[in-house]
């Protein structure tokens, strides 16, 4: 009897080193996400899904909800979801295209498990799914079968801090300094200027990974907000130097690609899916509509300025003005 307990206990002793093991490993970010960006990304685009809850959440003026839904294989998941304005699906404190366009560009610099922006993903609902929720529903777009608006993943073990910056920590030298001067980066490089308290998180473990998860009021977004210090500068004293590598290596054709972040064609039932884009409709525009066409992306002011801003950073830090670490 007794070698049988030991074999059970040994067992069981494995299982446990394993799971310390795969814990160990697990990226910073794991652990506010429910799902991994990619997968989150994959789902939110074009898998369908039922949407099992939905309620106000607790902050902003823009309509967001929090919502439970469950795709086809039986995954649930928290989401934000954030209706975009009808007929033109940006205004200045509601753009689909700015919060993606800040989800994208932190991939210049940043891998998944160190992201700052929550995976979030343009969608439009079919009008009759969509009713089940809102039985006053109308169309985002003219002659089409759907509502229009940005998904993003719920983060999970977070909380409101009352400020983000925090000296101290950051001299100290963990977890924080990395995230919260990558949260800096992002935030310069496309002008965000809503320094709201809400608008970021972090993590309650004591890694305080920090997130920006309202990045509409940004790329000259006007009004905004004057009343509070914003994140359209570089306030911390140094960057990281893997960040700042990435940015190095940045080609100017990556950068380009913001111009086009998202092409949605309407499918036969008048809903719009992804699709491959044959080129920009309009330079110009952030956002373009020709006819039931949508798409997404940066002006090419806006190109121009990231790219300028990144090399503005390499700069200052080639000469040792922002120090790195």
């Amino acid at each position: 009897m007794f070698p049988a307990v030991m074999k059970h206990a040994a067992a069981h002793l494995s299982v446990l080193v394993a799971f310390c093991l795969l814990a160990s490993a697990a990226p910073a970010g794991a652990g506010n996400y429910s799902i991994p960006p990619a997968d989150a990304e994959r789902r939110f685009a074009q898998e369908p899904f039922e949407i099992l809850e939905a309620k106000r959440t607790a902050s902003g003026v823009a309509g967001a909800q929090r919502w439970k839904i469950r795709f086809a294989d039986g995954l649930v998941v928290k989401v934000k979801w954030k209706a975009a304005p009808r007929y033109t699906t940006d205004t200045w404190n509601n753009s689909p295209r700015r919060e993606i366009a800040a989800y994208e560009v932190q991939k210049l610099f940043l891998d998944p498990e160190d992201y700052i922006v929550p995976p979030s993903e343009v969608r439009c609902i079919p009008l009759a799914q969509y009713r089940k929720i809102d039985s006053n529903a109308k169309p985002t777009l003219a002659r089409t079968q759907c509502v229009f608006g940005v998904l993003s993943l719920w983060l999970q073990d977070v909380e409101e801090p009352s400020k983000i910056w925090h000296p101290d920590l950051f001299d100290q030298g963990g977890y924080y300094r990395f995230s919260i001067a990558s949260v800096d980066v992002l935030t310069f490089l496309i002008g965000h200027q809503d320094g709201r308290p809400a608008n970021f998180l972090w993590s309650t473990d004591a890694r305080r990974h920090v997130f920006s998860i309202d990045n509409g009021v940004s790329l000259h977004a006007f009004p905004f907000n004057p009343l509070v210090r914003n994140w359209n500068s570089i306030r911390v004293p140094a960057l990281p130097r893997k960040v700042m590598e990435r940015l190095d290596r940045t080609s100017v054709e990556r950068i380009a690609s913001l111009g086009i972040l998202r092409h949605l064609e309407p499918d036969a039932n008048g809903v719009l899916r992804p699709a491959k884009p044959a080129g920009n409709i309009g330079p110009g525009e952030g956002t373009r509509v020709q006819g039931t066409t949508l798409q997404l992306g940066l002006r090419d002011s806006e190109v121009v300025e990231v790219r300028e801003r990144i090399n503005d950073l390499l700069k200052r830090t080639a000469s040792g003005r922002l120090p790195l670490f």
